[in-house]
């Protein structure tokens, strides 16, 4: 970065340099150097890094807003969305600068609040609901859940053989723990 002052993608300049000093305290908190902070990488490298302590969220918020790369800038939010509470998820969204992303985080969202949520059985009543899951949420889904409905409805119609596959695994182990008298 020539002087710490770069041309962001929607014009805008970091001129007072803060990308910068948010880089340089996110290395003194991890222990990583910054290298080049031209560089996408280098910069993905301290976030990828800051991401496993909560601590570092109030940096990370102001990194998705002078984040020059769009895909980087997402790349640390989605992660964040999943441990953030529902009603914090919009203000962090607000940070990206791209339409497009800002969608894709929204629908992103609207997953992990349906992942998180306390049951979706329920929701299967609509026929077509499954419809609107995305295939994350389809295979997180098949991986974990805990109600037979949801895994058998998976099972039957998930959008990929791998997600069917998984539902119907997963299933299969519930049933043999609850044969066993097990909870899973």
């Amino acid at each position: 970065m020539t002087g710490g002052r770069f041309r962001v993608d929607d014009g805008r300049r970091d001129e007072d340099g803060r990308l910068v000093a948010v880089l340089d305290e996110l290395a003194d908190r991890t222990g990583l150097p910054v290298g080049d902070a031209d560089n996408g990488h280098d910069r993905w490298r301290l976030y990828e890094a800051a991401l496993g302590e909560a601590e570092n969220f109030g940096l990370l918020f102001e990194v998705i807003w002078f984040e020059p790369d769009q895909n980087v800038a997402l790349s640390v939010l989605l992660p964040v969305l999943e441990r953030l509470p529902e009603g914090e998820r919009a203000r962090w969204i607000a940070q990206l600068r791209w339409e497009y992303s800002r969608e894709y985080a929204q629908r992103y969202a609207r997953d992990v609040a349906l992942l998180q949520s306390a049951a979706l059985t329920p929701l299967l009543a609509d026929g077509e609901v499954q419809e609107s899951w995305s295939d994350w949420l389809q295979v997180r889904l098949a991986q974990a859940s805990p109600e037979p409905a949801v895994l058998r409805r998976l099972g039957e119609r998930g959008r990929t053989k791998r997600i069917r596959g998984y539902a119907s695994s997963r299933l299969a182990a519930l049933d043999r723990a609850a044969v066993r008298g097990e909870c899973s």
